[in-house]
């Protein structure tokens, strides 16, 4: 505030000094000198000109948007029980078809038996070669209780058209879908805009869900196996969402028998040991009655990783000579994960194949010929969207499948594994034997949990 005061005494004083001609000896000058116009070049009264005004306005865009989706008309369809906003320019061009100069629509019922949007939308978009070779593929859900995916075709497609699939929200589910094919530039505001209209489609359930009473679980016997069936979610929120999201939402007694089949692995060290003694490699702290600190032991080419105490361990993938594996473990009180093999050891906390439940196989051996899979670079198509799956045979691409987007609790890979000279796929709820898509084979609609019983291939299916 002083500064402020000392700095307007400042001005007043120089303009004291410069209204008498004169500058304190303090301030430095140049020299100067006084000129004094004549009078012929002394500037002259200015008189204005009047002129009449004009006013440039902004830019403003081509077609200003006077028709935003939500000024749409809703068009029903009583028979197929749903209604969608249209733009208010379009036409009925003929049975479920609707165009104008902007765009055009059209849609048709097809029959799910009881799929979800995994299997169905993977097959659409691996099986449609109108829709190009790296077609991006998307799960949606709208606020109306419609949820499916979109298909958008990639640049070398011969229809350009895009692919809305769309469930009825489950309270409605009749076994059929809705498919269209739309303008791309559609897709958000007409995916969004399905809703349920009138009567909808007669239901092939007639089972009433507010009857059913609720337990804790069930137990049921087929083929000489027992299943303990929980109920984590409601059917509702199941068949939009991926059911390992709410892996920790099981009850405790659930867990603790998902605990027990867990710590089942420890009867495989022995069998773990004697086959990676060739490699120098073993695990110890097992004895004839206990399984306690358990540490994993390495040998000099390691460098100076010597020992990784082990809170759990996987299965081992070893090749028939017995030259070449992969162990992933689970690091005590760490909880990393390492993928173990004859040359290195690799940190797989942040792999891009991934599960809340657990390690994702992506190696696997026939013979000693190597089995892996990889993301293809070239066909990522971004966070929420497809990936391009590629199998590779040693060094060789042998195989490529365009695969759901990832989600928080796992990838859409669920493991690769061999058989009796055969690698399986699987993916979210679809099995791949060699190529072959055995949900097609052998019409089933939705393949899952594929793993080994009794040292035998096993999976479930849902079939009609």
């Amino acid at each position: 505030m002083k500064s402020k005061f000392i700095l307007f005494i400042l001005i007043i004083v120089l303009s004291g000094c410069v209204r008498q001609g004169t500058l304190p000896d303090n301030i430095l000058t140049h020299s100067s000198q006084v000129v004094v116009p004549s009078k012929t070049i002394l500037p002259q009264p200015f008189t204005q000109t009047p002129r009449p005004a004009t006013i440039t306005p902004l830019p403003t865009r081509a077609h200003p948007n006077s028709d935003p989706p939500y000024n749409w008309h809703l068009q029903p369809d009583d028979n197929l029980g749903f209604a969608m906003k249209l733009p208010n320019n379009w036409e009925n061009l003929e049975l479920q078809s609707w165009g104008g100069t902007s765009g055009s629509l059209a849609y048709q019922v097809r029959e799910s038996h009881f799929a979800g949007p995994n299997p169905i939308c993977q097959m659409e978009v691996n099986n449609n070669p109108n829709i190009g070779s790296q077609p991006t593929l998307q799960l949606w859900n709208n606020n109306q209780g419609f949820y499916g995916c979109e298909i958008i075709p990639s640049a070398d497609a011969t229809d350009p058209h895009a692919i809305l699939l769309a469930w009825y929200p489950n309270s409605l589910d009749t076994g059929d879908f809705l498919e269209f094919k739309l303008t791309p530039r559609y897709l958000n505001p007409i995916k969004n805009s399905l809703q349920p209209w009138g009567s909808t489609p007669t239901s092939t359930s007639s089972a009433d869900s507010s009857s059913i009473s609720v337990v804790d679980y069930q137990v049921t016997e087929y083929a000489g196996l027992q299943f303990e069936e929980y109920r984590v979610t409601s059917e509702e929120w199941y068949r939009k969402h991926d059911v390992e999201a709410f892996a920790s939402l099981l009850p405790g007694e659930a867990r603790q028998r998902q605990s027990e089949i867990q710590n089942n692995w420890r009867d495989q060290i022995p069998s773990i040991n004697e086959q990676l003694a060739p490699l120098d490699i073993q695990i110890s702290g097992c004895t004839q009655t206990a399984c306690d600190a358990l540490t994993l032991e390495f040998d000099e080419k390691y460098g100076d990783q010597k020992s990784i105490p082990l809170l759990r361990v996987g299965n081992l993938v070893i090749n028939q000579s017995q030259t070449k594996f992969f162990l992933p473990v689970f690091e005590l009180n760490t909880y990393k994960r390492y993928l173990i093999s004859e040359e290195k050891i690799e940190n797989i906390d942040f792999s891009p194949f991934y599960s809340s439940l657990g390690y994702v196989p992506t190696y696997a051996f026939l013979g000693d010929h190597l089995i892996r899979l990889a993301y293809d670079e070239e066909h990522l198509a971004g966070a929420g969207y497809s990936l391009g799956l590629q199998v590779f045979l040693n060094d060789e691409l042998i195989f490529t499948y365009t695969v759901l987007p990832p989600n928080p609790a796992s990838g859409p890979v669920r493991g690769l594994y061999t058989y009796d000279n055969h690698w399986y796929l699987e993916i979210a709820d679809v099995l791949i034997r060699d190529g072959i898509v055995l949900n097609e084979e052998t019409k089933a609609s939705e393949i899952f949990t594929f793993h080994f019983l009794n040292e035998k291939p096993f999976y479930f299916f849902r079939k009609d």
